[in-house]
């Protein structure tokens, strides 16, 4: 497990054992989520699942976690989740980030509305527009 995730896994179970907070003072929580579609699609394959687990446990906030969906399965892990628009430019997509649970429905309504076909990632300010 590398450091960034060690520090995301830290922030979270501090944030969440530290007590019930609102969407506005989720201060370690993403400001905006870049997904390529293959994130996209991972994530909504997983929301259903994640939402009702964190729901039944209590959890104001969670850790997503997508990293697995970009391994291949003969173990053989694809490129850095970096999305080229043009050769001049990447986008770094988002592999990792804290999420109020309430926010988490709003991000799956928001991608399964994207257009993808125009865009390589899409962002989606999880603060203002959920």
């Amino acid at each position: 497990m590398n450091q960034i995730k060690l520090n995301l896994l830290a922030l979270s179970v501090a944030f969440v054992s530290s007590g019930t907070p609102v969407l506005g003072d989720c201060g370690f929580c993403a400001r905006e989520v870049t997904l390529s579609e293959t994130l996209a699609q991972c994530y909504l394959e997983r929301f259903a699942g994640e939402l009702d687990q964190v729901r039944a446990e209590g959890i104001e906030v969670h850790l997503v976690e997508l990293g697995a969906c970009l391994g291949g399965r003969g173990g053989s892990p694809m490129p850095e989740p970096t999305v080229q628009r043009n050769s001049d430019a990447d986008i770094e997509v988002d592999e990792s980030f804290l999420i109020p649970v309430a926010a988490m429905e709003c991000l799956a309504n928001a991608l399964q509305q994207a257009d993808f076909d125009s865009a390589v990632a899409i962002s989606i300010e999880v603060r203002s527009e959920c």
